[in-house]
């Protein structure tokens, strides 16, 4: 019922859901006006106005009155104007800016989801709209300026107005960065820095919560946030945004390219804010500029400067004038921690790295990238202190962590000071307030979730998850102490490695060159840093220190090292780098080195300590409470470093400043070279300012000079500034330093920048020249000169020499003068280590600059011509370069030169600057004594331009003398004195450049001698070859230190280095990969020289060959078991397996591990297996397969033949071939293969078996050139063939199985062949293989045999051929060693088996016959054709194969076999009538007997009791001593005696007579049988059989004991034949048996009369074609019994048609035949003769005409006209009965029927006769008469058992269309059959049933047993054969492949 409601009652969810209504179709109508909206607004400026309106009405729509848009407009209308300045903010947002996402969550929880999101992007593309009509404004006015067009108040309302849209969208959704951008930017042109922070930090809120990658969104708001920080100068780390920490990415160029949103809004220039009052942009520049120094350090300061000057440059404002009219700021310099953070604290925690400078244009760029490339040759060649720059990758001025570590010390130390003396670090100053922050929870690094609870900060959670990986950290490094005994196989291997090299140093006289023991020279965990150097003296060898230095180069590996060792410097070593295609560059670099020979000092380290930052706080503090502008601050910078005076500008406003009392900066300390770069390009930048501000001073000081040089008073050092005078000379040396490295011949700087840089030379060399003079006269007689004076003589003659305005001779001059000066006053050497032109002023630089001058001609003529005829070089340089090499010879490999050898050198050069004449032979000892004191980059450029010359004229051997000089040379030089007495940093970045570049020489020293050692050592003697063993010996313990790193480094005893990026990671795995190949490299190289002077000391070396495998093998076990012995291209490898292989006897196993790393060849198994030792499997070719191949086949021959095809060894062979692929053909193979073709498809010749056993049969073969035959000679086909061959007949198979495998192996064998015939193996291994593929064929289906006969006697035929010629050659050619013997027994067993088996079934001699070989011959009755030869007898056969089995037992006595089948033969020969005849054998029962005995004694011992027992030995024997007693060959007393060999005849018995002997035997039998658990043995059961039958095989009761006996054991109930192919039965005899086995079977069956089972069984039998051996036989034998059993059973008379139908004519056996048709198909039809002709039916179906059908068809035509004698009489008999009734009837005229019957009309039956079914013909008409053929009777018998198909018509008369006529009966003889014929109820349906099926068999009930299924047996009722006399060919073929299956 419907309830009653009031309708003055509203209900609220009612209310609701009106308003949810009403709500939800606003929505819709304003999201209609959106999209209009946004239609308009993208179709351009041209429907702008229309968007305008079609945005109000959207504004106007209802859902802009929600409560949720009402909080929007209010937010919006809090205010438009940003007018305040920030510092005035009371702590609010600005107006325009929106609250946080959640402000408005409330308010929207109730809306429909779309309502927010439309309410966002209806203010977002507004505010949009806004801008973009702003930009149209702006593109109109592009005509004019800007603000012609566009006013500047129109501006800010356009973008305010965008800034209050985007505010309003940022309420409903909070979550877009680039709205957020969007916003930033707009607060950022009305000039609010605050708020575009607030608005970037926001945008980077979903970084912080979101776990994902960053987009393009956030990476642009970093990098703006960044730059804004910048700009506001806080960079506190502690208060950084979250996700700037530890950030240091940078955008790419491109990517920055696009990073400015709205670059068509104008903002307002920084330097006219202060001047526009009336402007609505606040201030942004305070009045101080504060620059941060991140990295408290003077290079950092110097780098911040001078980008500051170049920005600043770039805008005009650089200019010096007075100190009102600078246009910018002063600075202050704000170092960082001094903010309420102690400097060392913030060193510490330091994690900011600076940013590279900006790309720099013009000369200038020139000039630092040229400072750079001079800095890093300088470095390449050895030099020490040089100039140059930083890695790329950190930048300019940034500390490495090294440093920084090294500088935390010293800075603290400052640090102290300062607070000891009460200073605060910056000047007490007012400073300018920041705003006031106000920042979101992201920014905080505390997000919100969604239920207002905070979870854990990303810093947090980071810590968290460093923890636990450092928990991790402790695990693994404590499981990697647990693995340090690991290391000792490591260690073990390096022992013995250096232990061998080390005897062969010492057999060839190396001194020093003991025992080396890697972890000596290793530094320990807790070792130093390595700066001690190791001492001539006896603090260790020198080599030690440079592995120290090497293994912590590796621990601290950086960017630095990764440009020295892994990338080549196109300056640095280019006659390497090029190898002759770059020939300028190479002398231009030699060149260099020779220029560069003499400007250092013999030590070429300074003294002086590295430049401090300790004093850069008091320089600020200083500078800061000056109030300095940039150029003053630059200024004041370059004067404190270069002079000193740190109060320059304060003495000129303050007052005098103090005369100079310490030295210099650039004096006293040497500086980073990053710095020095920053220095000479701030001077080059300020070069005008600084040149004005000194020659005001000069001028001044000039003036002063004047007005008192008359006065009488002391005026030192009152007008000139002493620091302006060092400071003008620093500087001209600074810019000569410069000139020299731009116009050195490597250098590639422009003529523009060249004549820039001499003209700001030759400037200040006047200026210093002048303030020089100025200063000389104010100095007394005794202070003249002073250390400035020479310091300008110096410079002025390098600078005369190097600007060329003076001659050579002229700079000789000044160079004496000076060398004399320091002489004469015994001066003290001044060190300029700052400075690369002139480190050091002294007497020894004076000579080496006199030397390097006039030696200047020489090289010079030798480097700057570039067509320098090579000879003349040769001549030149060659005894020079000898003569210095000769010298150093003498000395100790070791130690450097002690002694100061400069004394004659002093000399010469004395008397070439006073220009004594000089001999020749002098000159040249001037000349090698300079190169030999000249540096390692000189000689070595030297030894590059000889090895040059003598590649010009192709002389190898000399320009492999070259390398290997080049070589020496850089391992001395990394254990001279000087390189160890260098500070470890520079020594480590000088062993990454010699290694790089001794990399280069191995790369280049290896291939001359890989290709021919011998020409490539011809010139080099004993002493060369001493020298550089050394040199190869050390370089090799060298670069055995990257070994231990990494063995140290896994154990867990070294910490992995950490690096900052993945980059740098991979490249120190590169270098490690580098170094390894060096180390393989080099090893290979003193396995060549060891070799070399082997071969140069025979007499002394008498096995060297061994003692240089022993070294190859420990070398190669240590570098493998560490994984890179197939470092550099496997170079190593290839030499140790050239040199195993003619040693392959002693380092087998070594070869076997070669193989697999050079190849992945797995050649060893077990204890030889290969272990992995990291290389890649290289590419095999013919050659290197061909090299191996001997070695592989010895390995091979050692493996079991059945073992092959499982070894590892069968994988490798398989590559091999594929390599070597098929062999080539030539004609003499050719030849060879038709010859053997022949062989094998002939006649077998009984002579040539005769005759093989005396090796007298052969084939002609053509010979073959051992070079085509080496692959076949050395057995490589043969090898291949067997294990093809092996594969398959060692494989398990269990079906047929495709013989690929054989045929492969027939193919390699006939290759084998073709090139040598006399190979008895080959022939062997052929034979098998024929024999194989014989047994496969036989193996699993009698078909070929039934079929294929033919094709198998040619199988039988090739394989007894091959063994023939096996025979024969083996008897010629084999030796007769244990391995040969065996094989030989194997070949005379299976060539024995194969006769055998041909001359027994079922091959029965088919390989024998000759019908084919026939020719034509001569004899006594003319010419005839016969055959040319006598086939082999069977007799013949056994007697041969009885031989081959006697003499492989000669071989094998113990081979059970070999008696069992020789007993076979003898007894087969016992047997055969030929036994006795003449020249036969006389075959004795004794011999059959021992036979038979012996090989049941020689049978192995079953190995456990599951293993099956072999019975065959005692089957026969029991077998044959049966048959001679049934023949009565030997007395029952023998027989026993005989049994009692075998040991299943024991317990039985023995018979006392012969009646018992049949028991007897039986008993035996059945032992045997009870023996055969797996019943696999059949011929016991079958014996058994015929023992029970033969004696009584007419007796019932035998034939019945016979068939139980079968029954039990091989017929089954259903007639399935159950018997298994035991292990020694010969393939195919399987099927012998099975066929006999069924016939003896068939033969009981017909004895019984066991109709039901002969039934079954031809059934059965039918469908297995397959499955025996002559099946058309055994058929026919089993339908022919199947026939008499039958025509037995029905008693079928004998020819019975022939009396029933002789007399009978057609017609009446038509009708006749019709009644028994009926009768035959009536359902109650039974008769025994009915059942035959139905299964005599049946049977003939089942034949299928396989057998002649003539028997079957008389059984059938007997037994019809039986059955037709039996039945029709009787038929006839009843109709006539019937038809006597019929006539009574009609006699009765009265009768009720005949008046009824009569009222009908005339009767329409015909009236029938008794025994007539037709009307007589007419009288008078002759007819023939046609009588009965056996065709209608067949027919006739065919249609009675022949079921009628019913009718689909029940209720018609006539038939179907197209059904064949049928002859019925009249109706009075169906009615008269209707009581036999008709079916219960057919009389009463007036109807007679004709097709009714025909009665059963009497069989049908029976219970046979059989194994049909259930449908078969219920179908009623059953045929005799089912589903086979109906089939047709094709399903009884797919019935017998089921069957089998």
């Amino acid at each position: 019922m419907s309830a009653f409601v009031a309708l003055n009652i509203y209900e609220d969810e009612e209310i609701d859901d009106e308003i949810e209504d009403t709500r939800e179709i606003q929505i819709e109508e304003a999201l209609k006006l959106y999209q209009n909206a946004l239609k308009l607004h993208s179709q351009g400026p041209n429907s702008a106005h229309d968007a305008s309106l079609a945005y109000r009405a959207l504004f106007k729509s209802d859902i802009f009155g929600y409560k949720e848009s009402r909080i929007a407009l209010q937010i919006t209308q809090r205010g438009s104007s940003l007018d305040d300045d920030d510092d005035d903010d009371d702590g609010e947002l600005p107006p325009g800016v929106a609250l946080p996402p959640d402000a408005a969550a409330s308010s929207t929880d109730h809306s429909p989801s779309t309502l927010p999101q439309l309410l966002y992007l209806s203010f977002k593309n507004y505010g949009q709209f806004v801008l973009d009509t702003l930009k149209h404004r702006i593109e109109q006015a592009s005509d004019g300026p800007t603000n012609a067009m566009v006013h500047e108040t129109d501006l800010q309302d356009a973008v305010k107005e965008a800034l209050a849209n985007f505010s309003s969208a940022i309420v409903f959704d909070g979550t877009d960065s680039d709205l957020w951008r969007r916003t930033a930017r707009l607060c950022g042109v009305l000039g609010s820095h605050r708020a575009t922070r607030l608005c970037l930090e926001a945008a980077l809120q979903e970084e912080d919560t979101v776990w994902a990658p960053p987009g393009l969104d956030q990476a642009f708001a970093k990098s703006e946030l960044r730059a804004l920080l910048e700009l506001l100068a806080d960079n506190d780390p502690h208060l950084l945004p979250l996700p700037l920490r530890n950030d240091r990415k940078r955008l790419t160029p491109s990517l920055q390219k696009g990073i400015r949103l709205y670059p068509y809004i104008p903002e307002v220039p920084a330097e006219l804010v202060r001047d526009r009052k009336d402007a609505s942009y606040p201030s942004v520049v305070p009045q101080t500029h504060e620059i941060a120094v991140h990295t408290p350090t003077w290079t950092e300061l110097a780098y911040i400067l001078r980008t500051e000057l170049r920005s600043t440059k770039s805008t005009g404002a650089l200019a010096y004038q007075e100190e009102d009219n600078f246009p910018s700021p002063p600075i202050r310099l704000l170092l960082k921690g001094h903010e309420g953070h102690t400097l060392l604290e913030e060193v510490g925690d330091l994690e900011h790295v600076a940013e590279p400078m900006d790309s720099i244009d013009g000369p200038d760029a020139q000039i630092q990238n040229e400072i750079a490339a001079a800095h890093s040759r300088s470095n390449s060649v050895g030099e020490t202190t040089k100039l140059g720059t930083a890695a790329p990758t950190r930048a300019s001025g940034s500390p490495s962590a090294e440093e920084v570590e090294s500088r935390t010390v010293e800075v603290s130390k400052g640090v102290e000071e300062d607070r000891d003396g009460g200073k605060s670090y910056v000047a007490e100053e007012k400073k300018v307030e920041l705003p006031t922050r106000k920042r979101t929870s992201s920014s905080a690094g505390l997000n919100e979730t969604a239920d207002s609870g905070r979870v854990r900060s990303k810093r947090i959670r980071a810590r968290e998850s460093i923890a636990e990986a450092g928990i991790h950290e402790e695990k693994s490094a404590h499981d990697a102490a647990k693995q340090f005994n690991e290391q000792q196989t490591f260690q073990v291997a390096d022992q013995e490695m250096f232990s061998v090299l080390a005897r062969l140093a010492q057999s060839f006289g190396l001194k020093n060159l003991d025992t080396f023991d890697p972890l000596d020279a290793v530094p320990g965990f807790a070792a130093s840093n390595g700066d001690t150097p190791t001492d001539k003296n006896g603090h260790g060898p020198p080599l030690n220190s440079t592995i120290r230095d090497l293994y912590f180069a590796l621990s601290r590996w950086d960017d630095e090292s990764e440009n020295m060792f892994l990338r080549n410097d196109p300056t640095d070593f280019s006659g390497i780098v090029s190898q002759g295609k770059n020939p300028s560059a190479s002398r231009n670099a030699a060149l260099t080195a020779f220029l560069d020979h003499s400007k250092n000092s013999d030590n070429g380290i300074s003294n002086r300590p590295v430049l401090s930052d300790a004093g850069l706080v008091r320089f600020a503090r200083q500078v800061n409470q000056l109030q300095l502008r940039l150029p003053e601050l630059s200024l004041t910078l370059l004067r404190y470093l270069l002079s000193g005076d740190v109060g320059a500008l304060l003495g000129e406003r303050r007052g005098r400043r103090p005369s100079k009392a310490s030295p210099s900066s650039y004096l006293q300390h040497s500086w980073p070279d990053s710095l020095k770069e920053h220095m000479v390009l701030m001077l080059i930048d300020l070069d005008d300012i600084v040149y004005d501000t000194v020659m005001r001073e000069y001028i001044s000081a000039q003036a002063w000079h004047l007005s008192f040089s008359n006065r009488d008073t002391n005026t030192d050092a009152q007008g000139l500034n002493a620091f302006t005078i060092e400071f003008a000379e620093t500087i001209f040396e600074l810019h000569l330093d410069i000139y020299a490295r731009i116009t050195n011949p490597s250098s590639i700087i422009d003529a523009g920048t060249r004549i820039a840089q001499k003209d700001r030379l030759d400037r200040w060399s006047l200026l210093a020249h002048d303030l020089l003079a100025l200063h000389v006269a104010t100095l007394a007689d005794s202070e003249c000169p002073d250390e400035l004076s020479i310091r300008f003589l110096w410079a002025s003659a390098v600078h005369a020499n190097i600007s060329g305005v003076a001659s050579r001779e002229h700079a000789v001059l000044c160079m004496t003068d000076l060398k004399k000066l320091f002489s004469s006053r015994g001066m003290e050497a001044i060190e300029l280590q700052n400075n690369v032109i002139m480190p050091e002023l002294s007497h020894a630089a004076a000579e080496r600059e006199i030397s390097r001058l006039t030696t200047m001609d020489f090289f010079l003529a030798l480097f700057e011509a570039e067509d320098v005829d090579p000879i003349l070089i040769i001549e030149t340089l060659e005894p020079i370069l000898e003569l210095e090499n000769s010298r150093c010879s003498h000395e100790d490999t070791s130690d450097r030169i002690e002694d100061d050898p400069q004394t004659e050198e002093n000399d010469a050069l004395s008397r070439r600057s006073n220009s004594v004449p000089i001999e020749p032979s002098q000159q040249r000892q001037v000349l090698s004594s300079f190169v030999e004191q000249g540096s390692t980059s000189l000689r070595f450029f030297l030894w590059q331009s000889l090895r040059e010359a003598y590649e010009a004229i192709g002389y190898l051997p000399k320009v492999l003398s070259c390398y290997l000089r080049s070589l020496e040379m850089i391992v001395k030089e990394l254990q001279s004195s000087i390189f160890l007495e260098n500070p470890s940093k520079h020594r480590q970045a000088a062993v990454w450049k010699w290694l790089r570049v001794a990399h280069e020489l191995l790369g280049r020293i290896l291939p001359p001698i890989l290709i021919n050692k011998t020409i490539a050592f011809e010139c080099i003697d004993r002493s060369h070859l001493a020298s550089s063993m050394s040199a190869a010996t050390d370089l090799a313990k060298l670069l055995h230190c990257p070994s231990a790193f990494e063995d140290r480094m896994r154990a867990g005893l070294v910490q992995v280095p950490a690096f900052s990026s993945r980059a740098l990671s991979g490249t120190l795995t590169r270098a490690t990969e580098k170094l390894r190949g060096m180390a393989m490299m080099n090893w290979t190289l003193l396995y060549f020289l060891f070799e070399e002077g082997m071969s140069q000391e025979q007499t002394i070396f008498t096995d060297g060959s061994k003692v240089l495998s022993e070294y190859l093998h420990r070398v190669h076990q240590a570098t493998g078991v560490r994984g890179f012995c197939g470092s550099a291209k496997k170079v190593f490898l290839k030499c140790l397996l050239k040199n195993h292989l003619a040693r392959s006897a002693d380092y087998e196993r070594d070869l076997i591990q070669v193989i697999y790393d050079l190849y992945g060849l797995k050649l060893g198994s077990g204890p030889s297996a290969p272990v992995e030792h990291g290389c890649q499997p290289g590419v095999l070719d013919r050659a290197k397969v061909k090299s191996m191949m001997t070695f592989v086949i010895k390995l091979a021959k050692r493996i079991n033949f059945k073992d092959l095809p499982k070894a590892e060894l069968r994988t490798a062979i398989e590559r091999m071939q594929q390599v070597l692929g098929p062999p080539k053909e030539v004609t003499e193979t050719l030849l060879n293969a038709r010859v053997i073709n022949n062989y094998l498809h002939s006649s077998i010749d009984p002579q040539a078996i005769y005759r093989c056993f005396k090796g007298q049969w052969n084939l002609s073969a053509v010979p073959v050139t051992r070079t085509n035959g080496l692959t076949a000679e050395k057995g490589w086909y043969l090898l291949l063939g067997d294990l093809h061959l092996a594969r398959y007949r060692c494989q398990k198979r269990v079906s047929p199985t495709p013989i690929d495998d054989l045929d492969a192996a027939s193919s390699f064998f006939r290759h084998d062949l073709q090139y040598d015939m006399d190979n008895w193996e080959t022939w062997y291994r052929k034979a098998q293989t024929y024999d194989t593929m014989l047994e496969e064929k036989v193996l699993w289906s009698a078909m070929s045999l039934n079929t294929i006969k033919a094709q198998l006697g040619v199988l039988e035929r090739r394989a007894v051929h091959c063994y023939v010629m096996a025979v024969s050659t083996a008897s010629q050619l084999a030796d007769p060693s244990f391995e040969t013997v065996e094989k030989f027994s194997e070949l005379f067993t299976e060539f024995g088996n194969r006769l055998y088996s041909s001359s027994r079934p079922p091959f029965s001699m088919e390989a024998f016959k000759v019908d084919g070989d026939e020719r034509h011959f001569s004899g006594t009755h003319g010419m005839y054709r016969g055959s040319s030869m006598t086939p082999l007898s069977p007799y013949q056969a056994w007697k041969v194969a009885n031989v081959l089995f006697r003499k492989a037992l000669e071989q094998r006595p113990d081979a059970w076999l070999n008696y069992y089948m020789s007993g076979k033969c003898l007894w087969k020969m016992y047997n055969h009538p030929e036994q006795g005849s003449k020249g036969a054998p006389t075959i004795t029962l004794s011999d059959v007997i021992a036979t038979f005995v012996k090989a049941i004694e020689t049978l192995p011992e079953r190995k456990t009791e599951k293993q099956d027992p072999i019975l065959e030995p005692h089957y026969k024997l029991v077998s044959i001593v049966h048959k001679l007693v049934q023949r009565k060959k030997i007395e029952l007393k023998h027989a026993s005696e005989i049994l009692e060999n075998t040991l299943y005849a024991r317990k039985v018995p023995p018979a006392e007579d012969l009646d018992a002997w049949d028991f007897h035997v039986l008993q035996i039998l059945k032992a045997l049988r009870t023996a055969d658990k797996a019943n696999w043995h059949h011929r016991m059961i079958a014996r058994a059989a015929h023992i029970i039958y033969d004696d009584s095989a007419e007796d019932l009761p035998a034939a019945a004991a016979a068939k139980h006996e079968l029954s039990q054991h091989m017929f089954t109930k259903t007639m399935a034949l159950q018997v298994w192919k035991p292990e020694f039965e010969r393939a195919g005899r399987h099927f012998v048996y099975v066929s006999r086995y069924l016939l003896f079977f068939v033969r009981l069956l017909v004895q019984l009369n066991d109709r039901t089972s002969i039934q079954t069984l031809a059934r059965r039998i039918r469908r297995k074609v397959s499955d025996f051996f002559e099946f058309d036989n055994v058929w026919k034998r089993v339908y022919e019994a199947y026939t008499v059993i039958l025509r037995r059973t029905g008693r079928i008379p004998q020819d019975h048609e022939d009396v029933a139908f002789r007399s009978m004519s057609h017609d009446e056996f038509e009708a006749n035949s019709a009644r028994l048709e009926l009768w035959c198909h009536a359902p109650s039809a039974s008769d025994p003769v009915l059942d035959i002709l139905h299964e005599a039916t049946e049977l003939k179906r089942l034949n299928d005409r396989l057998s002649p059908p003539s028997s079957i068809e008389a059984l059938i035509a007997d037994t019809y006209a039986l059955l037709y004698k039996t039945i029709v009489p009787r038929l006839l008999q009843k109709e006539k009965a019937e038809e006597e009734v019929k006539l009574q009837e009609k006699s009765n005229m009265m009768s009720l029927n005949n008046l009824l019957m009569s009222t009908d009309g005339p009767s329409d039956t015909p009236s029938m006769r008794s025994g007539s079914a037709h009307p007589a013909p007419p009288t008078g008409v002759k007819t023939r008469f046609k009588g009965v053929s056996r065709k209608d009777v067949l027919r006739k018998a065919e249609s009675a058992t022949t079921k009628a198909q019913p009718s689909l018509a029940p209720t018609g008369r006539q038939g179907r269309a197209g059904d064949p006529p049928r002859t019925l009966a009249p109706a009075a003889p169906q009615a008269a059959l209707a009581g036999v014929v008709s079916p219960p109820g057919a009389e009463e349906e007036g109807k007679v049933v004709i097709g009714s099926s025909v009665a059963g068999s009497v069989h049908d009930s029976a219970d046979d047993e059989s194994d049909e299924s259930e449908e078969e047996a219920d179908a009623a009722p059953p045929p005799m054969f089912p589903n086979l006399g109906i089939t047709t060919g094709k399903d009884r073929q797919d019935h017998g492949v089921k069957d089998e299956a």
